[in-house]
């Protein structure tokens, strides 16, 4: 059979011992700290991924053109992408 006493558990005559009351002291801001750091993980975001933009292309022989509204499409896209990696 398991005997336990109260000493066991860091109590005696209903007081604490020393070293009982350190590990709380200890514990307790340990705890608040991961608490904090996680709620900044949480509300932190990554950059979304820019959508890629639908481009009509023609080519043309070894050209490939694209009209005006597409190519400032391509562009912000672009800077998009390269915003990502800075």
């Amino acid at each position: 059979m398991w005997q336990c006493s109260l000493r066991d558990y860091g109590m005696h005559n209903g007081k604490q011992n020393g070293k009982t009351r350190l590990t709380k002291l200890l514990v307790i801001p340990l705890v608040l700290s991961l608490i904090i750091f996680m709620v900044g993980c949480v509300t932190c975001r990554m950059p979304e991924k820019p959508v890629k933009p639908q481009i009509d292309v023609y080519e043309y022989g070894d050209y490939v053109c694209f009209d005006k509204d597409d190519a400032v499409q391509l562009f912000i896209y672009i800077l998009d992408l390269e915003a990502g990696y800075e």
